[in-house]
């Protein structure tokens, strides 16, 4: 079962998982990075080209909340089940370098749709 770190892993790997399969010929074009946004860094400047995640919606899943577990020694929390929202947003010097990264980050997360534990 994860715990209180489970939503910074979630978007770590998300971003780490996008640096991987960014096909060498775009990353060396467009010399993008790939971050996760806290609140403070939105008034900041990302870095010329990045990807960057920000989660912001984040609620109880609405049809798992209610299932009964069996009880276990030792079980004192219950699963929490929870829906991720998250921003993902493109920055670049240009306008070619922007779009052509966001239609690649598109593709890629269509590809990976749906990420659960």
């Amino acid at each position: 079962m994860a715990d209180h770190r489970a939503l910074h892993a979630v978007m770590d790997g998300i971003a780490r998982r996008l640096e991987r399969s960014c096909p060498p010929e775009l990353r060396d074009a467009v010399n993008a990075t790939f971050l996760v946004l806290s609140g403070g860094q939105w008034a900041a400047d990302p870095a010329p080209t990045a990807i960057t995640l920000w989660p912001f919606r984040v609620h109880v899943n609405e049809h798992q909340r209610n299932v009964e577990l069996h009880p276990r020694p030792g079980l004192r929390n219950r699963p929490l089940p929870l829906d991720v929202h998250f921003l993902l947003t493109v920055w670049g010097a240009n306008s070619g370098n922007e779009l052509t990264l966001f239609g690649w980050a598109l593709r890629e997360m269509y590809s990976m749709s749906t990420l659960d534990a």
